[in-house]
């Protein structure tokens, strides 16, 4: 039967009837059932050369396999994925499996089984696989599957974080021969768009504006901001930078092509809002951590960048700043010439040190860069928190690793951007969070004066999808109040007053203890607000031990900006030693106030 969009009451009652025909004892459960182990399968990355789709790319471009079923022990099975309550069709990602881990994909799919470790120009990724879990890519929100007529098969089903990861069980024993029908509903959680927040993506390369738009209904999210990287870029080659929201964005799904750009030795810059291209237009500059790519001179400055982009109104970060933090990130905070960072993955807690540029600093060894993050916001810096995937192929999905949620006045490119402009962020891959400091939202200041303690009353909640254990208040870079959460829960919120005689900052944390297998890659659970920065007697924020760790690191900087960087003159080397000075200025009066 053909399904439509909307369900009347009585043809739902008939679907759902005809799909309890499955078996009398088949059974819906929700959150509580891993991902079964890939029968065969090895979760091993297997490297292959970089792929560019042709032009309007119609087929995908791993064919992969499908498994066998004999006529006999076939049954055809034709699903629809509703919302609970207003039965519209809800488009999906979908996995089917048997006991034995063998995965049957929908009609018109397949096993992909290991996805390129980079593509370029996809306009149709009908298959993902994350770390060999495969998943088909259901727009329509419905299809048709061959299955062997078997018990206990298991369906999982996945539509952004505001909805369940539903598991259903399929007994499809004495089913063989048969042609059915079936409806899964899926219940809403919360509706972020309804209170203002826009979800995004910050960071997608291999997708062309059409294939971003295929994917952010089935994930759920609302803006993408695709990049092009290097002058044969098919982003940058086919002319889709425009300075406008792509021709292809709908009212609810905008989609922006912009610009990375990436110097091995001060880190990546994701630009937001790009109108014109920041030129030369590199694939990489610097040298020492890409070995396949020639050395080139560290130019332009990121901080030059920043000024760059800022000229054509939009903005720039520091990208995926967990894995990369360069010499540019600590430089930027200090001097105004970031807007903030971009996280690749929402493990917040901890990313254990592994960082593409192990740089250590004489005294203090390598710093966890969610760390540094903290000692720039003690020292006075105001860095709001961005998330992307950095999505290069089939191994990703938008919004997967990290997404942003911002709160937008105005559902539009120009919304999004005043929204990353006031800080209101938060980033995540599971926790939707809020908070509200004496009334005021992610990205305030307030300020205090005369003598002090001064009472700042906090409100913070947190609903989510994904089990987390902590839910944790975070006052100058440490634990305040913790909420533990108990198992099964899905909202939690925190009330509480902190005293305060000096300025600072707080912000929300959410995060999981172990790993959830059920996560793009199997991180952790975790998700972060930006700060809400307080101001006592107009004396900016002074942490010692951060001051003086971050001297370090500037010392450091330009060291390698006179020793290690390659500059075309010797003005270029001037001017960077120049901003890193100013940069050690702004730490180094936060360690004389802090003594």
């Amino acid at each position: 039967m053909a399904f439509d969009s909307r369900f009347s009451p009585v043809a739902l009652t008939a679907v759902c009837l005809a799909g309890m025909a499955l078996n009398a004892n088949s059974v819906d459960v929700s959150g509580d059932v891993q991902p079964r182990n890939r029968k065969g399968r090895e979760r091993m990355r297997v490297v292959l050369p970089p792929r560019v789709a042709p032009d309007e790319q119609t087929k995908p471009l791993e064919q992969g396999s499908r498994p066998t079923i004999a006529p006999d022990e076939r049954v055809l099975l034709q699903v629809a994925v509703v919302d609970e309550d207003t039965r519209k069709k809800l488009p999906h990602r979908v996995h089917i499996d048997d006991p034995d881990g063998v995965y049957y994909p929908p009609e018109g799919h397949y096993d992909i089984v290991p996805p390129r470790w980079n593509s370029n120009n996809v306009t149709r990724e009908p298959d993902t696989c994350n770390d060999g879990y495969d998943w088909a890519m259901i727009p329509s929100g419905s299809f048709t599957v061959a299955l062997p007529a078997k018990d206990n098969l298991q369906v999982r089903i996945s539509h952004g974080l505001e909805y369940p990861l539903a598991t259903f069980r399929l007994d499809l024993a004495d089913s063989a021969g048969k042609k059915l029908e079936r409806i899964f509903a899926l219940k809403r959680g919360i509706n972020m768009r309804e209170r203002g927040w826009m979800a995004a993506d910050t960071h997608v390369h291999n997708l062309t504006p059409k294939g971003a738009l295929s994917q952010m209904p089935v994930e759920a999210v609302d803006y993408v901001n695709l990049m092009f990287i290097g002058p044969t870029h098919p982003l940058w080659r086919r002319q889709f930078l425009t300075g406008r929201p792509s021709i292809l964005s709908t009212p609810n799904h905008i989609v922006y092509v912009s610009q990375e750009l990436r110097d091995a030795n001060q880190g990546h810059m994701t630009l937001v809002g790009l109108k014109k291209p920041i030129e030369p237009i590199r694939v990489y500059t610097g040298r020492g951590l890409v070995k396949r790519q020639p050395p080139l001179p560290n130019e332009p400055l990121n901080t030059e960048v920043f000024d760059r982009v800022r000229a054509q109104g939009g903005l720039a970060y520091h990208a995926h700043y967990l894995f990369w933090p360069g010499h540019g990130s600590a430089v930027g905070a200090a001097t105004g010439k970031l807007d903030g960072f971009e996280w690749l993955r929402s493990d917040i807690a901890s990313r254990g040190l592994r960082t593409r540029q192990r740089m250590a600093v004489p005294g203090f060894g390598q710093r966890d860069a969610g760390a540094m993050w903290y000692d720039m916001l003690n020292c006075g810096a105001r860095m709001p928190i961005i998330g992307g995937t950095d999505k290069m192929n089939a191994g990703r999905v938008v919004g997967g690793t990290c997404r942003t949620y911002v709160k937008v006045e105005d559902w539009s490119h120009e919304g999004f951007l005043s929204g990353l402009k006031s800080h209101e962020t938060f980033v995540t891959n599971g926790p939707l969070l809020w908070l509200m400091a004496n009334d005021a939202p992610i990205g305030a200041e307030l300020k205090f004066s005369g003598k002090g303690p001064f009472k700042i009353a906090v409100r913070a909640g947190c609903f989510t999808q994904r089990p987390i254990t902590h839910l944790e208040l975070i006052l100058n870079g440490r634990v305040a109040r913790t909420v533990e959460a108990a198992p099964g829960r899905k909202e939690f919120e925190l009330n509480t007053e902190v005293k305060v005689s000096e300025s600072g900052w707080l912000a929300l944390r959410a995060r999981s203890d172990s790993k959830d297998p059920d996560n793009w890659h199997q991180e952790a659970t975790a998700g972060h607000t930006s700060p809400i920065y307080f101001t006592v007697n107009n004396r900016p924020p002074a942490d010692r031990d951060s001051a003086r760790y971050l001297v370090a690191r500037i010392n450091e900087s330009i060291r390698w900006a006179n020793e290690d960087a390659i500059w075309t003159s010797e003005d270029a080397k001037r001017r960077a030693i120049d901003s890193f000075t100013l940069a050690r200025e702004f730490y180094e009066a936060a360690l004389e106030r802090a003594h």
